[in-house]
C-alpha cells in the first residue's frame, strides 16, 4: 500500500490532527498564496531585466517577464499541492519512517511537474506574445539541471510546512489545557459557592432559633429580613466576580439580619474609599469574613462590639479588611484558613480565581482584636 495513503489508528491515538488550512480559510490562504508568489515573479523579473539592461540588452523585458511569471506560478502550484499533502499525511514520529519513501518521490515528481509546467506554458505563449518559438534546449539536460535546484527548495516548504502545523498544533494543545483549567476552576468555584451559602443559611437559621423562645419578636424579624435576603440572591445572576459596591449592598441585607440579632451592643463601621467600589471582588466574599469577626467578637462576649469595613486602593491592588475588637484568635491565626468552613473557603476561591495574585491574611491585633485582609488585584468588575 501506498505509505503516503496508509491511515493508522496511532495518529487518531495522539488527538485531533489540525490541519494547516481548514476549509473556512481555503480563500483566503489561496490569495495570500497567490499574491506571494506574483511578488517574487515580478521581483525575479526586475532583477533579471535590469542586469539584462545593464549588460546593454534592451529587448529582453517580454522574455523575462513570461520566464519569471510561469516559473512562479508553477511554483505557486506546486505549495498548494505540497500544502495539501502535509495537511494530509504529515511526518510524524510514528510514522515517518513508512512514509519517507512516499515523500521521496513526491519531491521528484512535483520536481518534474514544475519544469515540465514551465515548458509548455512557455512554449505556448512566446508565440501568442509575438516572441517566436521558446527554446527551452535540451530536455534531457533541462530536468536534471532543474532538479538539483528545485529539489532541496520543495524539501525546504515540506520541513517548513511542517514546523508550521507543529506549532499550531502546540498553540491548540495550550488553547485545550487553558480552557480546561478555566472550566475546573469555574465549576470549582460553583462548587465552593454551594457550600458557602448553606453554611450562612444554617449558621442564621441557628442564631434565628436560639432567639425563637426567649425574644420571638426579634426572631421574627430576623426571619423576615433573611426571607428579603434570599429573595435578593436568587433575583441576581451567579457571577463569580462583582463590583464591591454590589458586595457592600448583600452584605448591608446580612448586617441587618445580624443587627436584629446583637441589637444596640453591635457597631458596624464602613471605611470604603470611593474609588474602589467599581473594582471588581469575588461574589459573596465578605459575608463569611463579617460572620467571622462577629463569631470572634460580638458573640463571644456581651458587652459592645465593632466592626470595621473597610477598603481602599494601592497602585494595582486592592485592599479591603474586616476588623472586630474581640479577644482575637488563640494560638496561630493563619490556621483558621485552613479549619473554618467560611475562611477556608474564602482562600480557595481567591486561589482559584486569582491564583497568587489573590490572598487572604488574619492577624491579632496588639490591643485585642482580630483583622482579616483580603489582597486582590485591582480590576473593574
Amino acid at each position: 500500500m501506498d505509505p503516503l495513503v496508509t491511515v493508522t489508528m496511532a495518529r487518531h491515538s495522539r488527538g485531533p490532527h489540525i490541519p494547516i488550512m481548514s476549509p473556512r480559510r481555503r480563500w483566503p490562504i489561496a490569495l495570500v498564496i497567490l499574491i506571494v508568489f506574483t511578488t517574487v515573479g515580478v521581483t525575479r523579473f526586475a532583477h533579471f531585466w535590469l542586469d539584462d539592461l545593464a549588460r546593454g540588452r534592451t529587448t529582453t523585458a517580454g522574455p523575462r517577464f513570461i520566464e519569471e511569471m510561469t516559473g512562479a506560478y508553477a511554483g505557486a502550484l506546486v505549495f498548494a499541492l505540497l500544502m495539501g499533502l502535509v495537511n494530509r499525511w504529515p511526518l510524524e514520529r510514528h510514522n515517518w519512517a513508512r512514509r519517507l519513501g512516499g515523500y521521496t518521490a513526491v519531491v521528484i515528481a512535483l520536481s518534474l511537474m514544475h519544469t515540465s509546467l514551465m515548458w509548455a506554458s512557455r512554449v505556448l505563449l512566446f508565440p501568442l506574445a509575438g516572441l517566436g518559438a521558446y527554446d527551452y534546449g535540451l530536455m534531457r539536460y533541462r530536468f536534471p539541471m532543474e532538479f538539483a535546484l528545485q529539489a532541496p527548495n520543495i524539501v525546504l516548504i515540506v520541513a517548513g510546512l511542517h514546523a508550521w502545523q507543529f506549532y499550531r498544533q502546540a498553540r491548540q494543545r495550550e488553547l485545550r489545557a487553558a480552557q480546561l483549567e478555566g472550566e475546573l476552576n469555574r465549576a470549582q468555584l460553583g462548587s465552593l459557592e454551594a457550600q458557602l451559602q448553606p453554611h450562612f443559611l444554617f449558621n442564621t437559621l441557628n442564631a434565628i432559633s436560639s432567639l425563637m423562645y426567649s425574644d420571638p419578636a426579634r426572631a421574627d424579624r430576623m426571619m423576615g429580613r433573611l426571607s428579603d435576603l434570599l429573595r435578593l440572591t436568587f433575583q441576581r445572576a451567579p457571577r463569580a466576580e462583582v463590583p464591591l459596591a454590589g458586595e457592600l449592598e448583600w452584605l448591608g441585607w446580612y448586617l441587618e439580619i445580624m443587627q436584629v440579632r446583637f441589637g444596640d451592643r453591635l457597631t458596624v463601621r464602613q471605611a470604603i474609599a470611593p474609588d474602589t467600589t467599581a473594582l471588581a471582588v469575588p461574589r459573596l466574599v465578605l459575608q463569611p469574613l463579617v460572620e467571622n469577626a462577629l463569631t470572634h467578637g460580638a458573640a463571644k462576649h456581651a458587652g459592645p462590639a465593632t466592626v470595621t469595613i473597610a477598603a481602599r486602593r494601592d497602585g494595582d491592588r486592592l485592599r479591603v479588611t474586616v476588623t472586630d475588637d474581640g479577644p482575637g484568635i488563640d494560638g496561630d491565626p493563619a490556621q483558621a484558613l485552613t479549619s473554618g468552613v467560611g475562611l477556608s473557603n474564602t482562600a480557595a476561591r481567591l486561589k482559584a480565581l486569582y491564583g497568587d495574585a489573590g490572598q487572604i491574611a488574619l492577624a491579632n491585633l496588639p490591643a485585642g482584636g482580630l483583622v482579616v485582609t483580603l489582597d486582590l488585584p485591582a480590576r473593574p468588575a
